[in-house]
This record gives structure tokens, C-alpha cells and sequence, in this order.
């Protein structure tokens, strides 16, 4: 979800930006045209790995916390195990 909000507002600052040149183009020149925004791109950057990473050390404290909790279901080498 994380991953998806922070592309989300990640192609949004793209889109103002890019609408913010557009509007300076003669073509398309407004007679106002818009203030070209400043985006810190390193927040949502630095979220988005925060976020992975919060997500990635979760499964393996679950995978952990299952292969402690049923030592004989994680055991392979016994063969005769019910």
C-alpha cells in the first residue's frame, strides 16, 4: 500500500511539473503561466525504502517466529516424522 501511494504521489508531482513547462511553451503559453512547483523528492523516496523495508523485516520475523515455534514441521532430515 505504502508502494502504491508513494508512486501515486510520485507521478502526481511529475504530472504538475511537467503541465507547470508545458504552460511555457508558446504553443500552449498561458498569459500567466504557472510557477514551476519545487518538489523534494527525498521524502517519498526515503518513505517508499522505509517502507519496504518495515515490510520485508516483518516476514522475516514471521518466518523466524514460525520456524521456532514448529521446530519438527521445519525439520527435513527426519523422514518418520508424522
Amino acid at each position: 500500500m505504502l508502494l502504491v501511494i508513494t508512486a501515486a504521489q510520485l507521478v502526481g508531482m511529475g504530472v504538475e511539473v511537467f503541465w507547470a513547462w508545458l504552460s511555457y511553451v508558446p504553443f500552449f503559453a498561458e498569459v500567466d503561466p504557472r510557477p514551476i512547483p519545487a518538489y523534494d523528492f527525498f521524502w517519498p523516496s526515503l518513505a517508499l525504502v522505509g517502507g519496504l523495508a518495515a515490510i520485508l523485516a516483518g516476514w522475516v520475523v514471521i518466518i523466524r517466529a514460525v520456524s521456532l515455534a514448529w521446530p519438527a514441521r521445519s525439520d527435513r532430515s527426519r523422514r518418520d516424522a508424522p
